[in-house]
């Protein structure tokens, strides 16, 4: 298990806005590179409209954190996303945008599968996870415990262990938390 607080995040523009790296794997790689098995973002679009960086090799699941947004893939399918919904889509399809939001990325080689979802917690809740699984909670809003690590606002918690275990999350208030899930 591995806890980063959210002062400890890196923030990098990008042509339409800022991002910020919540998790790579392997630690060691750098997005710039394409060498990553996953990537995890947040991310600003601060323009009208924006082009997606092209990432052949890698499968995409978008969600929107705050904002509106339309999405076209050019000859596959566009898509009007609120706030927690969801477009899965291949990263060399040449994707367009409309629309100023903050985004959740989950960037995987198209080896791997993975999906994202939002959980809301007021009290308990637990899962399990399998061997061949990583979780990466991303907390949104409030304040929970999880495998009994505190993990603030904006706090990511990466449980990567090679053996089935119990995900117990605690939360006294409402929390919400974005659960990435990748499957070897």
């Amino acid at each position: 298990m591995k806890l980063i607080k959210s002062k400890n995040l890196i923030t990098k523009n990008w042509s339409g806005g800022k991002t910020r790296e919540l998790y790579i794997f392997p630690e060691n790689k750098l997005y710039e590179n394409r060498d990553f098995d996953f990537r995890i973002s947040s991310a600003t679009v601060e323009v009208e409209e924006s082009v997606f960086t092209s990432l052949p090799n890698y499968n995409r699941i978008l969600m929107i954190l705050e904002g509106e947004l339309f999405i076209e893939h050019t000859n596959h399918h566009s898509i009007n996303l609120k706030q927690f919904e969801i477009d899965e889509f291949s990263g060399e399809w040449e994707t367009r945008s409309k629309g100023k939001v903050t985004d959740f990325n989950l960037m995987m080689t198209s080896n791997l599968k993975g999906n994202v979802k939002v959980i809301t917690i007021n009290g308990k809740y637990s899962e399990t996870k399998k061997i061949n699984e990583v979780f990466v909670f991303y907390c949104y809003e409030g304040r929970c415990l999880i495998n009994g690590e505190v993990l603030n606002k904006f706090d990511v918690l990466i449980i990567n262990e090679n053996d089935e275990s119990l995900i117990e999350i605690i939360s006294e208030k409402e929390a919400k938390l974005i659960e990435s899930r990748i499957i070897y």
